[in-house]
C-alpha cells in the first residue's frame, strides 16, 4: 500500500494569531509527553513514514471514505 504525502493544514496565521482549525476562543497549548508524541507523529505522517498503528488508521480511513461520502457546506 502506498501512502501519499499529501500537506494537511492543521493551523494558520493570521495577523500574528495562530488559529487552529475548529477552534474559536483562546487554548493553553498543549505541552509534555503529549505534545512530543503528538510532534512526533506529525512529522512521521509528513515524511511518510507511518508506524503500523497509523498505516492501519489510514486503511480504515479509505475504507470509510470508499463507503461514504460527505460534503462539506
Amino acid at each position: 500500500m502506498e501512502i501519499s504525502k499529501t500537506i494537511r493544514i492543521f493551523a494558520t496565521r493570521i495577523k500574528g494569531l495562530i488559529i487552529m482549525l475548529g477552534i474559536e476562543s483562546p487554548r493553553k497549548p498543549i505541552t509534555g509527553q503529549f505534545a512530543k508524541e503528538l510532534r512526533e507523529a506529525l512529522i512521521r505522517a509528513r515524511s511518510g513514514n507511518l508506524n503500523q498503528s497509523e498505516r492501519d488508521s489510514v486503511r480504515r480511513s479509505e475504507k470509510v471514505l470508499r463507503k461514504y461520502n460527505a460534503v462539506w457546506k
